[in-house]
């Protein structure tokens, strides 16, 4: 009897033999009058008391009002209390359960029909059943694609709509039934589908034939098949894993049978509007992409960036006919509020914007207002449909007019925002011509152009915001033979990003994953043996700490306008050097030796404390900071080094300074550098856009080049890539780019203006110092010395050894540069001993490397 005892233990937990019935269940409706009254409701939604009353509405805002479903024996007190705080409650609803049993009906003339249509609402069984036979009868133009699979095992099939079969296509996908009670999203995805597939629409054939359409009708198979057999109401997906006793709020226990999907993935993961308590409906799972349905998702968006340019991502909800935007929980000043919507984080579409940088994402909370909530009469299921149609053939005509089936990774950021404001403008005088939508931009003309510009950032490729590294790790893994060093190979290959440039057996490598790959990182880590350890749990968090550092460091220090105690950004560095010039003339003088991509100039200082007293060879040095945008640490350093060769009374220090004619440029990657500062911290290459690809995560990882991969010396033979979304792509040919050329051909005319003997590259991190010719080609150093023959060549990997990687903190930026000015004099020093100041130039280029070796040695 044992088996049957643990079959009806298990029966009890996962389904109730009986629908819920939701009878004499009422519907109120309250109006905040006030941000007080604001404040009461949502305490009904988010405390504990959400689970004595259903609030329906996501939005909950002054004058808006809001829906809350309550049961038979909890309805007095719900209006005693609404009473006690000033609010009245108007029923809208009288009984729940008559809307149900209206929605389930069939018209008897169809009942027995088996064409598929949209007077009814269709089960999970017919939904599968019209896609295979739609694929089957169209099937030169319509595939079934699965994304994954469900808790349940039920496979998650949509439709490839491909009219065209190109290359490089145009891509859209379309997301639907995330929430199981939505039951008009189906209703209206399928609708898209046939649409695409037989209407005569010219404006729809555009639509359908331009873009190849993924479309999912229900991405919650298992909460949607939910709806129909056990619970009408149901709105998460069936995960039985997290289960608890919901008895302590009155609720049944199958209440913790799932996991909302729409605040389970992987961007900004259970900051608000989620809950962690599994009898929630906002229940936002164990941990992000814990559920095999919002995997699913994820990769599929993933892999069709692969094979197009994924533009439209269309997710689709009710209730309450609004048109949203990502990045809902964005809030201060200088971004428009939006007043229709609660902020929330963990969605489907914030990732598809934030993590895979789709240019297009919309969510449209369909019909109605309120009236009848997510119980949608049947007999509005077509003219749902007909406006949504109409909504989205303009949007699509917009889309055309700004040329974003071209490339939208080509969109400057500068214009982003006039697109953007384009985009909304003309959508919005479009949408309000239909009496059942609206926009969420209803205030765009109380608001000041500046007012707006941070929030519609959403719809363009390339935001104004800085990408967020929100739940991003870095792993540290050791290999430890050849097969793991060929599986950290293929890791890399397969789109993982390595801090660590070079892998070898026994040596620290770092990873850095994000939440989508977080999962699949550490299930494949323990599958091959490697025992990955968390060493940045969050690398957003370290982002925050560089941006915004503490005021209480001890050792800060200043030259005129500058200081070591933050990161400077470009235009503050260049601002510096220009003071110096004014403020030490006849010493510093700024030099630009050429300009980047976007025709920033590369710009340094030359000093020169005896100048026209040193003939007509000088003895020269060349330091060399910024080639890879992300290291901050390496322009930090090479400004403090100016700072002390100006001003530094210490003797060794003055005399490297006044013996030599030093120039000095603090970031050799401009563009780059920007980029680091107003869109992405993690970027290293500089900004070149004649290569832009499909990359698998962000089409903009194709945007730039490798700088210290692209100089003309064993280009490409080792520890570089020919693929564009590659950190270190070598770029198409050999000094290609502007920035690298510019380098080279200024230590050609110092060469030619004296005795040029040191040229020093920083970069980070590893604290290690380098001599040239190692395990990468296409460097800068390893050109200065294989082409040029300049004789002391080093690049100086900087702090840390890996605990902070690339965002070491800044109170770290002057203990380092202090260390390294003391490695530099160290050096000189020896330099000196061994004669280079006299005749540098003339030594081989073997004496030069046996010479930095043995320095080396000294140095450590």
């Amino acid at each position: 009897m044992e088996p049957i005892i643990i079959l009806i233990t298990i029966l009890s937990i996962t389904a109730s033999a009986e629908y819920v019935s939701y009878k004499d269940y009422k519907v109120l409706e309250v109006l905040p009058k006030s941000e007080k009254d604001v404040k009461v409701l949502n305490d009904l939604k988010f405390s504990d008391s959400q689970f004595d009353y259903y609030v329906w509405s996501e939005v909950v805002s002054v004058n808006r009002k809001v829906k809350i479903m309550v049961e038979p024996k909890k309805q007095a007190t719900l209006q005693n209390y609404l009473s006690t705080v000033g609010l009245e409650g108007e029923m809208i609803i009288e009984d729940v359960q008559s809307l149900i049993d209206q929605q389930m009906q069939r018209p008897a003339m169809l009942s027995n029909s088996s064409e598929y249509n949209w007077q009814y609402y269709q089960s999970m069984e017919e939904i599968d059943e019209w896609m295979e036979k739609i694929a089957s009868q169209y099937s030169d133009i319509a595939t079934i694609v699965t994304a994954g699979s469900s808790n349940q095992g039920h496979v998650i099939k949509g439709i490839k709509i491909d009219f065209k079969k190109k290359e490089n296509p145009v891509i859209g996908m379309i997301e639907s039934g995330l929430h199981a009670r939505e039951w008009i999203t189906p209703a209206t995805a399928t609708w898209m589908i046939n649409e695409f597939l037989t209407s005569s629409n010219t404006e729809i054939r555009n639509l359908a034939e331009n873009v190849v359409w993924h479309i999912f009708p229900v991405l919650n198979p298992d909460g949607y098949k939910y709806t129909f057999t056990d619970d009408r109401m149901w709105r998460k997906n069936r995960n039985t894993k997290n289960h608890v006793s919901c008895s302590q709020y009155n609720l049944s226990d199958d209440m913790s049978n799932g996991v909302d999907l729409n605040r389970n993935f992987g961007f900004l993961w259970m900051v608000i509007g989620a809950s962690q308590n599994p009898c929630a409906q906002t229940y936002a799972g164990p941990a992000a992409f814990s559920e095999p349905e919002a995997r699913a998702i994820a990769n599929y968006v993933l892999g069709l960036q692969k094979e197009g340019n994924l533009v439209y991502y269309l997710a689709l909800h009710s209730y309450s006919q609004m048109i949203l935007v990502p990045y809902s929980h964005l809030g201060g000043e200088d971004v428009l509020q939006l007043p229709n919507y609660d902020p929330v984080t963990g969605s489907g579409f914030d990732w598809v914007k934030g993590e895979a940088n789709v240019p297009i994402v919309l969510l449209y909370e369909l019909r109605d207002v309120g009236q009848y909530g997510f119980l949608l009469p049947a007999h509005e299921i077509i003219p749902n449909n007909e406006e949504f149609m109409d909504s989205l053939v303009e949007i699509d005509r917009v889309a055309r007019t700004l040329n974003y089936y071209q490339s939208s990774a080509n969109i400057f950021s500068i214009s982003s925002l006039l697109i953007t404001l384009t985009i909304l403008s003309m959508i919005y005088s479009t949408v309000r011509l239909f009496t059942n939508i609206k926009m969420t931009y209803e205030l765009l003309n109380n608001y000041k152009f500046l007012k707006i510009s941070f929030t519609i950032l959403c719809l363009t490729h390339i935001c104004i915001a800085v990408k967020t590294y929100e739940s991003y790790k870095v792993y540290s893994v050791i290999p430890i033979n050849e097969v793991h060093l060929q599986i950290l190979t293929d890791l890399r290959k397969e789109g993982f990003e390595f801090w660590t440039e070079i892998v070898t057996k026994e040596k620290d490598v770092r990873i850095i994953v994000s939440p989508a790959q977080d999962y699949e990182f550490l299930d494949y880590m323990k599958n091959v043996g490697l025992n990955p350890v968390l060493s940045i749990p969050n690398v957003q968090s370290l982002i925050n700490d560089q941006l915004n550092p503490a005021t209480n460091i001890d050792r800060s220090s200043s030259l005129g306008s500058f200081s070591w105690d933050k990161y400077q950004n470009l235009d503050q560095i260049h601002s510096w050097l220009d003071e110096l010039e004014t403020s030490y003339p006849g010493i510093v003088s700024t030099v630009t030796i050429g300009n980047s991509n976007e025709n920033r100039p590369i710009k340094g200082v030359i000093i020169d404390f005896k100048s026209g007293e040193r003939g007509e060879s000088p003895v020269i040095g060349m330091i060399e900071g910024g080639i890879h945008a992300r290291e901050w640490i390496s322009p930090a350093t090479v400004t403090w080094i100016i700072k002390e060769f100006i001003t530094s009374d210490n003797p060794d220090v003055r005399f490297m300074a006044e013996a030599f004619v030093w120039h000095i440029f603090p970031v050799v990657n401009p563009d780059g550098y920007v980029y680091t500062f107003t869109d992405d911290r993690m970027w290293r290459k500089n900004r070149n856009y004649l290569y832009t690809t499909n990359c698998s995560s962000d089409n903009d990882l194709s945007n730039g080049i490798d700088l210290n991969r692209n100089f003309d010396y064993q280009w490409m033979t080792v520890g570089a890539s020919s693929n564009p979304c590659d950190q270190t792509f070598a770029g198409p040919t050999p000094a290609s780019e502007p920035e690298t050329q510019a380098i080279s051909a200024h230590v050609e005319r110092l060469k030619q203006a004296g005795d040029l003997i040191y040229y020093i590259a920083f970069h980070s991190y590893s604290q290690m110092i380098l001599i040239p010719y190692n395990a990468v080609t296409g460097s800068s150093f390893d050109w200065v010395k294989g082409i040029a023959n300049v004789p002391i060549v080093y690049l100086f990997e900087l702090r840390d050894v890996g605990q902070y990687g690339f965002l070491l903190p800044t109170d770290q930026i002057i203990p380092n540069n202090e260390e390294i000015m003391a490695c530099l004099l160290e050096m000189d020093k020896t330099t000196r001993v061994l004669g280079y100041y006299s005749s540098g130039s003339g030594l081989s280029i073997a004496f030069g490397l046996i010479f930095s070796i043995v320095l080396l040695v000294v140095v450590l």
